[in-house]
């Protein structure tokens, strides 16, 4: 049966329209170097520090929640701007031992071009607006879409209470949370492009990501109650292909998925808290000549807390858990599975301390514990297990960002060193693939330079 969400109709004619807006305005970019600034703080006046902590990344301030939920759309005057920025993000990456043979051993210990981004990110007109990013990734060589979405939003009196109300059409679940609570945005935002990372994930954390094309309906009562309701539909292997991504990354056909979520937040004095809980279920098909699918059922929970220490320090936690059940009786049935229901709990913990907006620290545990599945889980994994956990420590500078905008170029620039270490890597501490490799031998140490302009 088709589904009622039909991309090869609505995605064609939002992204086509988002790659040519992208396009001309890239070589107006170009052309001038008037308009190459991060195109929120352009457009609202602001330092990006008054949307995000620490001036830079996805942590947002209770503005920078406001400015989400209402479009990307709040502007200092009605001058018209062109909503286009880039970014360019550079690293060396030492891992402990990387996999002899392999892409990331010949590159290790060398600076890598890990992505370089336009944006086309602002007001679109009134009520809508946009943030959608093409990507260029350094190591594949390769341009593509990367996270978008079109908001529609309105702020309206009902019954006594301030409501924000609007939609979304996005690619990737999980990206529209207004407090991006969820591993679409979370934390680290950035890493090695190099880098061994563990096998197993759940839906929520980045399954479909770019390969489906959702609808979401969203509503905040009186900056407290947060909802949003929407349905995902994936992508043909054409179109997907038409946007640049690379057909050994499609997940198959999505079928019968629902995404909700439900949040609340408070801000008492210099506290700000927000928690929620999350579902996404879909049934995945993932060989498009074969109908057994997949059922995927996630809940999430998140908490997040944010501390104006002072007005030069700021404290930030944020906490999410994902529990994932797998009914597999389908792929049981062609042998691809030993146990019918798979079970996974993924947990993500992060606290950043930022000084005058500019020298930060972040520390995270991470980790996942699944089902053993000897078929699933044969060959690469330690005891059929697709356990892994381990730690994240990352010190960084943002020099710039505490300003607002004085000049037509004005960019913005975070310095990092991050170490990753992992007492667990698919389902061992050591000798986890048969071949005598340890957990810690993926441990990793990145200098980056990411910077915005």
């Amino acid at each position: 049966m088709r589904n009622s969400l039909d991309p090869s109709i609505i995605l064609w004619l939002l992204t086509m329209r988002i790659f040519r807006q992208v396009f001309l305005l890239f070589a107006v970019l170009l052309s001038t170097t008037a308009h190459a600034v991060p195109s929120f703080a352009r457009q609202t006046g602001l330092s990006c520090a008054a949307c995000h902590v620490g001036g830079f990344g996805p942590h947002l301030t209770d503005f920078g929640v406001h400015f989400k939920l209402t479009g990307y759309t709040f502007a200092k005057d009605n001058e018209f701007r062109i909503p286009v920025a880039g970014m360019v993000v550079a690293s060396v990456t030492d891992t402990s031992k990387p996999a002899a043979g392999t892409d990331a051993d010949s590159k290790n210990k060398k600076v890598s071009l890990d992505q370089a981004s336009i944006f086309l990110a602002g007001k679109l007109y009134q009520n809508a607006g946009i943030f959608s990013q093409v990507t260029y990734d350094g190591l594949a060589k390769a341009t593509s879409i990367d996270q978008t979405e079109i908001r529609f939003a309105n702020s309206f009196m009902a019954a006594g209470h301030s409501v924000i109300a609007g939609m979304t059409v996005n690619n990737n679940p999980g990206m529209t949370d207004p407090y991006n609570a969820l591993p679409a945005w979370g934390y680290p935002f950035i890493s090695s492009a190099i880098a061994p990372t563990p096998s197993e994930g759940t839906l929520l954390d980045g399954l479909l990501s770019l390969r489906v094309i959702g609808i979401t309906s969203y509503a905040q009562l009186d900056g407290k109650w947060f909802g949003e309701v929407g349905t995902y539909s994936s992508m043909s292997q054409n179109f997907q292909g038409k946007l640049g991504l690379a057909a050994d990354g499609d997940p198959g056909p999505v079928h019968g998925s629902f995404y909700g979520r439900v949040a609340r937040h408070e801000s008492f004095g210099d506290h700000s808290v927000s928690g929620g809980v999350t579902y996404f279920g879909a049934d995945v098909q993932p060989d498009r000549t074969d109908p057994a699918k997949i059922g995927y059922r996630d809940v999430a929970l998140d908490v997040h807390h944010q501390w104006r220490i002072s007005d030069s320090r700021t404290f930030t936690l944020l906490a999410n858990m994902i529990h994932e059940h797998r009914d597999m009786s389908s792929m049981v049935a062609l042998g691809s599975a030993q146990i019918n229901g798979l079970n996974y709990t993924e947990h993500n913990v992060s606290g950043s301390y930022y000084w005058n907006n500019s020298y930060g620290l972040t520390l995270q545990r991470f980790g996942l514990v699944g089902t053993r599945d000897s078929i699933v889980y044969g060959s690469g994994f330690a005891g059929a297990s697709p356990n892994f956990s381990g730690n994240r420590i990352q010190v960084d500078w943002t020099p710039f960002g505490k300003q607002p905008i004085k000049s037509g170029f004005d960019p913005q620039l975070r310095l990092g060193l991050q170490y990753t270490m992992y007492d667990k890597f698919d389902g061992g501490k050591t000798n986890y693939d048969g071949t005598g490799r340890n957990a810690s031998n993926n441990n990793s140490l990145m200098l980056f330079a990411w910077t915005l302009f």
